[in-house]
């Protein structure tokens, strides 16, 4: 009752083109930008040294990045923790994973947790809200697997500031995974690939911790 009393009086928009969206906006953009949007969905298969030293059984990059309503739409969801953004990438993600056996046929969803200082900003952790829609989505269970090392302040410059070398480096050691990854097929899930260090790393500890195989899907690199 008061979810609906909330959605009449505060429609969602889109976040792109902020116009209210209709019932039949599904996937969390009205149907203008989605026309756009759709054209953009390009799941792409990545092998890069670093992604197959890791022991990542496949890898996935759904949408391009450097697409301008794309980084958008991102942003969005990392800044403000937008759930029409969420949505609309989560229900390409679960299409993708849904047709795809080595991506279906994992166990446990999880994801590589923001750092402390960045929650802190902003509030929300996107990665989790990706995990939990594609979760709800795809049937398969969403469960945090990997912690953070380090306290509030842990030492480690931004990723996005560094180098393909210096970013491996910087990531080695920021994470850990629960006993609970033993034995289970996972299927790992972020929003931005670039050079792959972080979601290498985060897939590392994992396979140390006894899983038995891990896939990533990123939304956008």
């Amino acid at each position: 009752m008061l979810n609906s009393l909330l959605s009449l009086l505060f429609p969602p928009i889109c976040p792109i083109c902020s116009m209210p969206l209709l019932p039949e906006d599904t996937r969390g953009v009205c149907a203008s930008c989605m026309t756009e949007l759709a054209a953009l969905y390009s799941p792409k298969l990545i092998s890069s040294r670093i992604i197959s030293d890791a022991g990542i059984c496949r890898a996935t990059v759904l949408f391009p990045y450097r697409d301008a309503k794309i980084k958008k739409m991102i942003f969005a969801a990392k800044t403000r923790g937008s759930r029409t953004a969420v949505r609309f990438f989560a229900s390409y993600a679960a299409d993708g994973i849904l047709s795809e056996k080595v991506f279906s046929s994992a166990q446990i969803i999880t994801y590589a947790p923001r750092r402390k200082s960045a929650l802190y900003k902003s509030g929300n952790d996107q990665a989790f809200l990706y995990a939990k829609d594609i979760s709800t989505l795809t049937g398969i269970p969403c469960s945090r697997l990997i912690s953070r090392t380090g306290g509030f302040f842990d030492g480690r410059r931004e990723q996005k500031t560094l180098g393909q070398a210096e970013r491996a480096k910087n990531v080695r050691g920021s994470f850990r995974a629960s006993p609970d990854a033993s034995g289970k097929r996972i299927l790992l899930i972020d929003d931005v690939m670039t050079t792959g260090s972080t979601l290498s790393e985060a897939a590392r500890v994992l396979l140390a911790s006894g899983a038995a195989s891990v896939c990533v899907i990123a939304i956008s690199g």
